[in-house]
């Protein structure tokens, strides 16, 4: 879907045209014919005007594509063994560094990250051209290697005033994408100066690995109704709750699943296989990382299965969570939903979010896979299970609980 190009963002060259009107659109002045939209080039390199019409039907994408473009055009060649020393400017830097976390041009080979994680790094490193471009420095003509240690107050500054960020982790996040984008420049050559955000200070990324409980879990779900979705923010009424919440929750904690193969969920995805059943679906955070397809399965409980044969029932299409809504839409709703529903059933307690039900989730298949779990949960390794997601103490319980249950089948059979 074609995005107007935010304000802070205009100086990369990138409009939005419209092909009915033969204009380019802003943010104040754009007309309706969105399905005639075009993302297009527009900058000068040389004292020539370069305008082109792109293929990408997203603002992401259309940045890549322009990074592409432009590098096409300069053409610049660079031998290792005849470095040319030059001064390159903030613009210039920035760009080099959306290449690499996009995986474009030179660094085409490099791991692939998340999109989350790839539109972190640009939001952070376009908030911070904008907060230089606010302090009246051209991004175009200054040279990165300009900079100051002052750039520190003016950043937070500006995080401050039009973001309102004030939380540890927020401010964290932003410091330490900007710790890596200078640390880049400097990898790469085009910086030479000091890491001056190496001297703000940040919290230690420690595991959280906390679960949910199954009487927490049971009383978000009964206090899932229309009266208690509503919420009043800023004077705004809104009311998180949706009829597919429920489902979406319900299915989360069986399989553990992330919530864009939530809405990605098919009636048709389903398998059987030696009288098991489950999900095939595709691994999303694999498959963006590795550049390819990745499938993994999801086991579905005889618990699960029962409710989904419920619900399968008010079914329309394929779609086993019928929204309407955009994937990342789906997302924001479920993420809002689930801390508002939880803080309405323990108002005094810390707010947990979904990704708990995920935590949970894989605690239960530790306590009975042990080591093995990783291999069910669609991760590298064991280690990544036990700093972020495993629950030790719930693991232990829930473990004495499986026993306990075949333990009592095992006397049952041998009663028979």
């Amino acid at each position: 879907m074609i995005k107007l190009v935010p304000e802070n963002k205009k100086w990369h060259g990138l409009i939005v045209f419209c092909n009915e009107c033969k204009k380019s659109q802003t943010a104040k002045n754009h007309c309706g014919h969105k399905n005639r939209w075009v993302y297009k080039t527009d900058f000068k390199f040389e004292r020539k005007r370069y305008s082109k019409v792109l293929k990408s039907d997203n603002l992401q994408d259309a940045f890549s594509e322009l990074i592409g473009f432009k590098d096409s055009i300069k053409n610049v060649k660079v031998s290792p063994l005849n470095l040319i020393s030059k001064d390159f400017t903030i613009l210039e830097s920035m760009e080099k560094y959306f290449a690499k976390v996009t995986c474009q041009q030179e660094f085409k080979y490099n791991k692939r990250k998340t999109k989350d994680h790839q539109n972190e790094c640009l939001r952070v490193v376009n908030r911070f051209g904008s907060s230089l471009e606010a302090a009246g420095i051209c991004l175009a003509t200054t040279p990165i290697d300009n900079l100051t240690v002052a750039v520190l107050k003016v950043f937070y500054a500006y995080l401050d005033e039009n973001f309102n960020i004030h939380s540890d982790s927020g401010i964290d996040k932003h410091t330490r994408i900007l710790r890596a984008f200078f640390e880049f420049l400097k990898k790469v050559g085009m910086y030479h100066g000091a890491n001056f955000f190496k001297a703000i200070e940040t919290n230690s990324i420690e595991g959280n690995p906390v679960t949910l409980t199954d009487d927490e879990y049971q009383k978000v779900l009964e206090v899932i109704t229309p009266e208690n979705g509503v919420k009043i923010h800023n004077g705004v009424t809104r009311n998180q709750y949706s009829k597919w919440l429920k489902s979406a929750i319900i299915i989360g904690r069986h399989t553990g699943l992330r919530r864009d193969e939530l809405y990605n969920l098919t009636w048709s995805s389903i398998i059987e296989h030696e009288g098991g059943r489950f999900f095939n679906i595709i691994d999303l955070k694999v498959s963006q990382q590795k550049g390819k397809i990745y499938s993994k399965v999801a086991p579905i409980t005889d618990e699960l299965y029962e409710y989904l044969l419920l619900i399968k029932e008010d079914s329309t299409g394929d779609k086993i969570i019928e929204s309407g809504l955009s994937k990342t839409t789906f997302r924001d709703n479920l993420s809002r939903a689930f801390t508002h529903f939880y803080g309405v059933a323990y108002p005094n307690q810390k707010v947990k979010n979904f990704k708990y039900l995920r935590k949970t989730h894989i605690t239960e298949l530790s306590s009975i896979l042990g080591e093995e779990a990783y291999q069910a949960s669609g991760h590298a390794g064991s280690r990544v299970l036990e700093k972020h997601y495993i629950d030790r103490v719930a693991a232990t319980m829930m473990f004495s609980k499986f026993k306990n249950k075949i333990a009592q089948e095992s006397k049952s059979d041998f009663s028979i």
